[in-house]
């Protein structure tokens, strides 16, 4: 499947979450994805940092991934045009599945620039929106409260991404929890293929912080579900649904509720519920296990 993806990564930096960098990791040891190209977007992290570690994530595993290594783009960070852009426009001369795991800044802005491209978009997938009573909390002892943080940083941008007629895949981060690592997965990371070795590595703060601020054994890597969404698509349970933006207070909520068969024609696809084959795959997706 021709995928492009656009990710703010913060692998490595101090009190940022790992995810982004896990999921690099993972599109690249799946055989499954042609990724035409790589953008960096502000949301973990600035563009220029998340630009150098995507890079870096992208250079170690040259040797891992089949196939032509991807290009990673700068997205936006003013009006000028990116270098992104001119790439995503070149990519989409044909049909591809646009993986966003960070705000939706950088498609809305091309959509805006390049309407007619848009035919060309089968589907975006996005981590993010609120299932019907979901509020996710850490567990443990710690009782912070997780925003839906892809949606508040750029609420305007995923307002217009699906107001733009395209077909749209939510993955809530209530259900993307779900996916974690333990420690003993960690440190099985550390001894495999070099690049996962140096993802293992750096994550390494993150996974830590987890255990001692949010007090929970495992840390969850949200973005993998979006992935394994697009690879493994008998694996996850979808339902269409409509969707509201609540704007009540400091931080902006997209919300999520059944939709009859009249809606769901306007409305989305959402990410439910999946196999718990899952977690086992992504990991050893991270480590390279049994690539072509």
């Amino acid at each position: 499947m021709r995928v492009w993806i656009d990710t703010d990564p913060a692998l490595g930096m101090l009190f940022r979450d790992a995810d982004d960098g896990f999921a690099l990791l993972q599109s690249l040891h799946s055989p499954e994805l042609d990724i035409t190209g790589i953008s960096v977007v502000r949301g973990n992290s600035q563009v220029s940092d998340g630009l150098g570690i995507a890079r870096r994530i992208v250079s170690d595993c040259q040797q891992a991934h089949r196939g032509p290594v991807p290009e990673v783009y700068a997205g936006r960070t003013s009006a000028a045009r990116p270098p992104a852009d001119p790439a995503l426009r070149a990519a989409l001369s044909r049909p591809l599945t646009y993986i966003a795991l960070g705000p939706l800044t950088n498609l809305a802005a091309f959509l805006r620039e390049n309407p007619s491209r848009a035919a060309n978009i089968e589907r975006v997938l996005f981590l993010g929106g609120e299932l019907p009573g979901a509020r996710f909390r850490a567990g443990g002892w710690n009782p912070y409260r997780f925003t839906d943080a892809n949606f508040f940083k750029d609420p305007a941008a995923a307002q217009e991404v699906l107001r733009a007629g395209i077909p749209i895949t939510l993955v809530p981060i209530d259900v993307a929890r779900g996916i974690s690592l333990s420690a003993a997965q960690m440190q099985a990371l550390r001894k495999a293929s070099t690049c996962s070795r140096r993802v293992a590595r750096k994550a390494g703060g993150w996974f830590l912080g987890w255990r001692l601020f949010f007090g929970v054994r495992e840390a969850p890597v949200f973005d993998a579900l979006v992935l394994l969404t697009v690879t493994h698509p008998k694996w996850v349970r979808t339902r269409p649904m409509i969707y509201r933006v609540q704007k009540k207070g400091k931080t902006p909520r997209l919300l999520l509720s059944p939709a009859s068969a009249d809606e769901a024609r306007d409305g989305v696809t959402v990410v439910t519920a999946f196999d718990p084959q899952a977690r086992g795959e992504v990991v050893r997706r991270l480590a390279g296990s049994g690539l072509r």
